[in-house]
């Protein structure tokens, strides 16, 4: 496999902060069932953010921070049976 032309299945671009929004860009290969969650450390949900079938492209999600807590959390995408999560600290 050549790195160079290798496209991931998918990706999560990690967490962007603009004033009080939080926004979560990622990367589908290929039209798939896609879920997008905050969670905390115990894996409880706090948040769900998408739940549908996308076609293969790259998205962006924001959400108001006033809708979430100060403290560390895990963000999961998961698209068909492949699953990537990037660690959260919120501090406000």
């Amino acid at each position: 496999m050549n790195p160079v032309s290798a496209v991931p299945y998918l990706s999560l671009n990690g967490v962007y902060r603009n004033n009080r929004l939080i926004g979560l860009q990622y990367a589908i290969e290929r039209k798939s069932h896609v879920t997008l969650g905050i969670y905390n450390l115990l894996g409880r949900s706090v948040l769900n953010l998408v739940n549908d079938v996308l076609p293969a492209g790259t998205y962006y999600r924001s959400i108001a921070d006033e809708n979430i807590a100060t403290g560390a959390y895990i963000s999961k995408l998961t698209a068909g049976k492949r699953a990537v999560s990037h660690k959260i600290t919120l501090i406000k």
